[in-house]
């Protein structure tokens, strides 16, 4: 199995993303009520973003 070609420029942009830390940034956080928070405030880096990043990135990867 081959990776959707139409998916390319998202998979890129998400690369480009990436400081040089390695870790995403937590670019905008909803208003509204919430119950707790999970994750850190904005233009920090967050361990969500990363861990979410890295999967999508790794199964590109993979079927590449």
């Amino acid at each position: 199995m081959r990776p959707d070609p139409r998916a390319h420029e998202a998979v890129e942009l998400l690369r480009s993303a990436r400081p040089s830390d390695g870790r995403w940034i937590q670019e905008i956080r909803y208003e509204g009520r919430v119950w707790f928070d999970i994750d850190v405030p904005a233009g920090e880096p967050s361990r969500w973003v990363t861990f979410l990043a890295e999967r999508a990135l790794a199964r590109w990867d993979a079927l590449a």
